[in-house]
């Protein structure tokens, strides 16, 4: 805490607790040079007052990164030189095995072995269903059967058919492994065998889960991508990679989507496809709150998100051509002579039939003129307008 002596003095104030301290401390040690440790607490102090510990926590990780990332590459290729495999044993018969593994690697390796799993049960779920109905009927045959050699009296018919029911109910059962069990032998097998032959109920099923591959999200600026700059690229829920793994990995990738974003703020404002992102789609759900149209308030959250120009008409999929509309208004602005042309700020501009102009605001946007309540009159003295002008605004 000495490099960080004004976040020690904001603590002991009462500006943000202890823990928001602790963790600005922790985010800003890395850092060596003076000039960028300085203006990383700067922004950072100013944050832990609108955030938790655990928000503060995951923001400064993405601070740190923008305000040095030649320090951040650096960091990145030390902490895969450490890369390791080790074993423990925790308790009989369960041995931990722990790999230290590159970013990347790590975050392709658990999606693969996810996906795997996923396929499996999914398999043991379909021959379960297709071996009931046979199993059943097996019963059934064996049971009628049964009463035509012994008797014909119609109690101990129906008796062999309730009997057949039960049995068919109870005949083919799921292998019984969680989720987390599956992908832990699926694990094995890959590492021991190259495949997973054993965890497979059909030989297509075994075929299919082996050609899975795994799918990882990767962030790369544009100008590392290029060569121009090092450093900002990360792998999506995981942290950040060196320059040249997300090269390589941009380089080999059959598809790729373009997200542009704030340089000032990081916030994405634009995607190369017609979805938008989960964190565009839940900014536009706190800068609309409810459907768009004039006079509706269904929640956003059960609206959906429209493009104001039509993405086949070349309408991008960013923050000013996106909105929330409901299942019925979406229809009416696509199907009807309604219009709709969306201004700065997220101001919705609408041109009913009748040509009459409605124009709506997001709800979260501020708007006040403390000027109109002062008396333009100097000889009339309004006690409020006395204030507002002793006292003027914040900024």
């Amino acid at each position: 805490m000495n490099q960080f002596h004004e976040t020690l003095c904001d603590a002991s104030c009462g500006r943000f607790s202890g823990d928001h301290a602790m963790i600005i401390a922790d985010a800003g040690a890395v850092i060596e040079d003076a000039s960028i440790r300085g203006e990383f607490e700067f922004i950072a102090r100013d944050m832990a007052t609108e955030m938790t510990p655990a928000q503060l926590k995951a923001a400064l990780a993405g601070l740190v990164q923008r305000l040095d990332p030649e320090g951040c590459e650096k960091r990145v290729r030390d902490a895969v030189a450490r890369r390791k495999v080790t074993a423990r044993e925790i308790e009989p018969g369960l041995t931990r095995i722990t790999a230290y593994v590159p970013t990347a690697h790590g975050a392709g390796i658990i999606a693969r072995i996810r996906a795997m799993a996923d396929e499996q049960i999914d398999q043991n779920q379909t021959a379960d269903s297709a071996a009931a109905p046979a199993a059943a009927a097996d019963e059934k045959t064996t049971a009628a059967g049964t009463v035509d050699t012994t008797t014909d009296t119609a109690t101990e018919t129906a008796d062999a058919d309730t009997d057949a029911g039960t049995d068919a109910d109870a005949g083919v059962a799921s292998d019984g492994r969680t989720r987390t069990q599956v992908m832990a032998d699926i694990f094995c097998d890959l590492l021991l065998t190259g495949n997973t032959h054993g965890h497979g109920t059909t030989d297509a099923g075994r075929d299919a889960i082996n050609s899975i591959t795994a799918t990882v999200h990767v962030t790369i600026p544009a100008t590392t991508l290029t060569g121009r700059t090092v450093g900002g690229a990360a792998v999506d829920g995981y942290g950040p990679i060196d320059s040249d793994t997300a090269r390589h990995l941009a380089g080999n990738s059959k598809t790729g989507v373009r997200i542009f974003t704030d340089p000032a703020t990081g916030v994405p404002t634009c995607v190369d496809r017609y979805r938008p992102s989960k964190r565009q789609r839940l900014l536009l759900q706190v800068r609309d709150r409810h459907c768009r149209f004039p006079g509706c308030r269904r929640p956003a959250r059960k609206c959906d998100i429209d493009h104001t120009i039509r993405y086949a008409d070349g309408g991008p999929t960013c923050l000013c051509n996106l909105e929330h509309f409901c299942e019925r208004h979406h229809t009416v602005k696509h199907d009807t002579d309604w219009q709709v042309e969306q201004l700065p700020g997220g101001i919705l501009r609408f041109t009913a039939p009748t040509r009459r102009i409605h124009t709506t605001r997001p709800p979260g946007t501020v708007r006040f003129s403390p000027t109109q309540l002062i008396n333009p009159d100097p000889h009339l003295k309004h006690v409020l307008g006395q204030q507002l002008a002793d006292d003027p605004a914040p900024y």
